[in-house]
């Protein structure tokens, strides 16, 4: 049962909604129940490490997919530290994303290798952009907010920025340790559920410490262990929500993932 295609909403209210379940929370469970339950249960605040890296992120999202709201979204902040009382006016003042000015070069220079790579700049052109998509997967409500869809041509887009260095075999090493396998397997189940069609998915991956911006498209191979990490995920959570035992147990996964450089 499709339960909708929402591309009107906002990051905040996304965010907002605890009916459905995102990549995060099934990213969450497949490494800890408990972990899970305290934050999707329990609902208590996550501890938010590495606010920088997170906001500059958030602020090449914005330079990337949607230029004309950066000067409305994006504050820089002038001094060289989060703390003290002009940072504290300055938060206090600002209600949204804050950069420091050291930042602000480093998200300029990820922009520009981006707007530098061909390849990267044509899979964006023709996107719909932080585009939400929530469907029913066998009793779970799911919910996935697409940084790029091209629904004609049957592609997802996830923007990433990095402080590793942008290679092959580091990135494949970052997909494991992080699960985007999981995230790309889901982003693109749930859009074939809501559109009936395939979809392939592709990373582009702005590098803050070797300033190369690349592109890699998930294979087969790396489908099919995201597929594996989200069906345990699913399943788990099936069970937990009946059962209410969040007991710990862990799952090992072959680190046998490939991606494809475009």
């Amino acid at each position: 049962m499709i339960l909708g295609i929402n591309s009107g909403v906002d990051n905040a209210t996304y965010h907002a909604d605890k009916t459905a379940y995102s990549s995060s929370a099934l990213k969450t469970i497949l490494k800890s129940k408990q972990d899970f339950y305290k934050r999707y249960i329990l609902r208590e605040p996550e501890d938010v490490k590495n606010v920088g890296a997170l906001n500059m992120g958030t602020a090449l999202h914005t330079r990337i997919l949607e230029p004309h709201l950066f000067e409305t979204e994006i504050a820089v902040f002038p001094g060289a530290m989060r703390r003290g009382r002009e940072w504290e006016l300055f938060s206090k003042e600002n209600k949204k994303t804050i950069i420091t000015l050291s930042e602000l070069d480093k998200v300029n220079n990820m922009y520009d290798s981006y707007a530098n790579n061909p390849t990267a700049v044509n899979l964006t052109e023709g996107c719909d952009y932080e585009h939400t998509l929530v469907a029913d997967y066998e009793g779970i409500r799911l919910k996935v907010r697409c940084d790029g869809i091209h629904i004609e041509k049957g592609y997802i887009l996830d923007v990433k920025s990095t402080s590793y260095a942008s290679g092959a075999d580091i990135f494949r090493d970052v997909i494991t340790k992080l699960s985007y396998d999981l995230s790309g397997y889901m982003y693109c189940k749930v859009a074939s559920i809501v559109y009936d069609k395939k979809f392939d998915f592709y990373f582009i991956v702005c590098s803050k410490s070797d300033g190369q911006c690349r592109v890699y498209k998930m294979s087969n191979e790396t489908m099919a262990e995201g597929k594996k990490a989200f069906t345990y995920s699913i399943d788990t959570l099936r069970k937990c929500l009946l059962t209410n035992n969040w007991d710990e147990d862990s799952l090992e996964l072959e680190d046998n993932e490939t991606i494809e450089e475009v």
